[in-house]
């Protein structure tokens, strides 16, 4: 989220707006395969022939509604603010090697307070409990439904 800082001083609306882009990204990222589940599940003739036809049909159909719509508000957010297509000159200066940064991010990440849950969140995800493409797999095996699939 870019806000000039002469219209936002203490940092109060960009705090706010960007807590309202964090829900809505959850909320997509939470209610996006459950209705694609649903509406797959709904539309295919239960075949996985039908299966993957109405899934590739529904994906080809919001990508033909959003593709258009998220252009022209591109469009129309640069043609009203066009200093965003500048980009800055300024480079920043090389002053380590690429071993250097890659150990110095290490030894932040380890000092961090949010280490031990960031690395057993890691951990967790190397196991059955997270969601691979095997784990999927199995529970279409298992005959769970589409729409139940989403909820997990």
């Amino acid at each position: 989220v870019l806000i000039p800082k002469d219209k936002d001083q203490g940092g109060k609306w960009m705090a706010e707006l960007q807590s309202y882009m964090s829900s809505i990204d959850q909320m997509s990222k939470l209610l996006g395969p459950t209705v694609y589940g649903i509406l797959v599940q709904f539309f295919s003739g239960g075949g996985p022939k039908e299966t993957v036809l109405s899934g590739v049909a529904i994906v080809l159909a919001c990508n033909l509604i959003c593709v258009p719509l998220e252009w022209f508000t591109l469009a129309s957010l640069f043609s009203s603010h066009p200093d965003l297509g500048n980009k800055s000159s300024k480079k920043k200066a090389k002053t380590e090697s690429f071993i250097g940064d890659f150990v110095n991010g290490w030894k932040t990440f380890v000092s961090h307070p949010l280490f031990m849950p960031s690395w057993s969140s890691v951990l967790v995800s190397f196991t059955v409990l997270n969601q691979s493409p095997v784990s999927t797999a199995w529970l279409l095996w298992a005959h769970v439904p589409l729409g139940s699939l989403g909820f997990l």
